[in-house]
């Protein structure tokens, strides 16, 4: 009666066992028909071992056999659990890669930081997630570290071409022009259809008044983007500076048909590419329309100054320069300009 009282606790024992191991399949995806199998066999196992016409020595075997596979079905099933808490951090360390760019985007530079950093955390090799950590940096100017930080994202992924990028716009931020004319080199042949490089490369060149390699960069850009207004604003300035004024007035017609953001700029462009080919009164028209876009703006003021005095407009010149003379800036050229016209009067 006691064998019999034991073998019942036994047997109830084992099938709670394969009730909870059945259970696990189904509630941790158990994608691996092997778990399945071998919780199958389980139960045969079982099945065999509660026949009455066993001898002992058949049920110890069986006995032995069941739990060997006890044993290979936990250590599936815990692998299976060590996959869902794997796929748990990942989604934790996406979701604080996302909250990271957020707070980025709202200028809250350390809050994002620490947002970036447990991506992190969850995702050792995240790449993206370094990235967004050096843009952190930067803006917070801890530059050495976000050097490091980028430099770390090219290293887990070298077709990031958005960190080569960021860490060239870094360098340009510290004006080590050189280098990071290098690095938007490396962003460009990771993806050569992205202009921002270009364009970065571009304004570089024209700080280093290399304006002849500056408007070649610049064509291809707005090929790359033929709606890039800023790269026909650009290029409108690097023209006007290498005295191409046919050219540069149409860059900065461009820009105002593309876009009114720059408008008072590029209207300022061709007035003073106007002047100084000496087409005075199209000079005077575009500064009257650069001022229209923005009333008290000194540089078209004296645009507008200089094209009436050499439409011998002496009082509209004086007029314009008195203007321009409010600007500080402005201030000395304007009053050396009224000085000489009212001394030839």
């Amino acid at each position: 009666m006691k064998e019999k009282a034991k073998k019942c606790c036994y047997f109830f024992a084992v099938s709670f066992i394969i009730i909870f191991f059945v259970t696990s399949a189904s509630s941790y995806g158990q994608s691996s028909s092997t778990y399945s199998e071998k919780v199958e066999e389980l139960k045969r196992l079982v099945e065999q071992m509660k026949s009455p016409d066993i001898t002992r020595e058949e049920h110890k075997a069986l006995e032995e056999h069941y739990n060997q596979l006890k044993a290979e079905i936990e250590k599936l099933r815990q692998a299976e659990l060590a996959k869902s808490s794997d796929k748990d951090k990942q989604n934790v360390a996406k979701r604080a890669y996302n909250r990271g760019g957020q707070l980025l985007r709202k200028g809250k530079y350390q809050e994002a930081l620490a947002a970036y950093d447990e991506a992190i955390a969850g995702i050792p090799d995240y790449s993206v997630a370094y990235h967004g950590k050096g843009l952190a940096l930067k803006s917070l100017r801890r530059y050495l570290e976000a050097e490091a930080a980028y430099q770390k994202a090219i290293e887990l992924d070298s077709s990031n071409a958005q960190a080569y990028f960021a860490l060239g716009k870094l360098y340009s931020a510290q004006d080590m022009d050189t280098k990071a004319i290098a690095i938007y080199d490396l962003a460009i042949k990771k993806n050569a259809n992205w202009e921002k490089p270009y364009y970065e490369k571009a304004v570089l060149y024209e700080k280093m008044k290399e304006y002849d390699k500056a408007a070649d960069i610049l064509r291809t850009v707005t090929q790359l983007k033929p709606d890039y207004d800023r790269a026909y604003y650009l290029l409108g300035r690097v023209l006007l500076s290498s005295a191409k004024y046919d050219e540069a007035i149409m860059a900065f017609e461009t820009t105002i048909a593309l876009s009114s953001r720059n408008a008072n700029l590029s209207y300022w462009g061709i007035a003073r590419a106007n002047n100084k080919k000496g087409d005075f009164k199209a000079a005077l028209e575009a500064a009257k329309q650069a001022i229209a876009a923005k009333p008290n703006d000194a540089m078209s003021l004296f645009e507008a100054g200089e094209a009436c005095k050499n439409l011998g407009r002496k009082q509209d010149a004086i007029d314009y320069f008195t203007e321009a003379a409010k600007n500080r800036k402005w201030r000395k050229s304007a009053e050396y300009e009224i000085k000489l016209l009212t001394e030839s009067k």
